[in-house]
C-alpha cells in the first residue's frame, strides 16, 4: 500500500532529526548537545522536534529500534544467502560486529540509555523477545536440516546465543583492546561450533557434516 505524502514526510523529518542528532552527539557528547541546537540544525522548530521526541533520551530510544531492526534484518540476509547454521550464526556476528563498528562510540551511547531507564522495562524485555525470537527461528531452522546438536532444547540454546550475543557486544564497543574485534570473532566461531558443530548426528542419528567459515 502506497503511503500518504504525509507519511513520506514525517519519516523523512524523522531520518533528518536522527541524522542531525547523531552526528551532534558523536562530534560534541550527548550532554554538550541542546534540543534547541538540534532543531535549528534539522530545520525544523522547537515545537515539532518535541513532537517528534520529547527528550534527548527518546532521540537514543529510537535509536536503539533502529539497531534492533538492523538486527532482525541481518539475520534475513544471513538465513537467505547461507545453508548450513554454523555459517549462519557465524556470518551474523561478523556482519553485526561491523555494524556496530561503525559509530562504536554512538551505540555505547544508545545502550547506557537504555539501561538507565530510558526505556521502559517492557518495551526493553520486548527487544530482548525479538532477539530470542530471531535466533529460535535460526536454531529451528537448523534443528530441522540435523545441524543443530541435540542434547539441548532450542530454547536453552537460544538462550546462549543471545548471551553471548549481548554480552560481546557491549564489549565490542566500550572496550579500548585493539583486538576487541578479533576476540568478538572468535566468540561468534565458537559459540557457532559449539551449537552447529562440524559433525553432528542428525534427527534420525545419521552423522552430517556442517561446513564451518574459515
Amino acid at each position: 500500500m502506497a503511503q500518504s505524502l504525509r507519511e513520506r514526510k514525517k519519516q523523512a523529518t524523522t531520518a533528518t532529526i536522527l541524522k542531525v542528532a547523531r552526528e551532534r552527539f558523536l562530534n560534541q557528547g550527548f550532554e554538550e548537545t541542546g534540543m534547541d541546537e538540534i532543531a535549528l540544525a534539522a530545520g525544523v522548530s522547537r515545537s515539532t522536534l518535541f513532537n517528534y521526541f520529547p527528550t534527548k533520551i527518546a532521540l537514543l530510544v529510537c535509536m536503539a529500534e533502529r539497531r534492533e531492526q538492523s538486527f532482525k534484518l541481518l539475520v534475513e540476509e544471513c538465513c537467505a544467502e547461507f545453508e548450513g547454521t554454523s555459517q549462519r550464526i557465524e556470518q551474523l556476528f561478523r556482519r553485526w560486529a561491523t555494524y556496530l563498528l561503525q559509530s562504536p562510540k554512538l551505540h555505547a551511547m544508545i545502550t547506557a540509555a537504555l539501561t538507565s531507564g530510558g526505556r521502559s522495562d517492557s518495551a526493553n524485555s520486548a527487544a530482548l523477545g525479538a532477539y530470542l525470537t530471531q535466533f529460535r527461528y535460526l536454531l529451528e531452522e537448523g534443528r530441522k536440516r540435523g545441524d543443530v546438536r541435540e542434547d539441548y532444547s532450542i530454547e536453552s540454546l537460544t538462550q546462549m546465543l543471545v548471551s553471548t550475543l549481548l554480552t560481546a557486544s557491549y564489549t565490542l564497543f566500550h572496550g579500548e583492546d585493539a583486538q576487541m574485534e578479533a576476540h568478538f570473532l572468535e566468540n561468534a566461531r565458537f559459540i557457532a561450533q559449539a551449537i552447529a558443530p562440524p559433525l553432528s548426528a542428525g534427527p534420525t542419528g545419521k552423522v552430517t557434516k556442517a561446513k564451518s567459515v574459515k
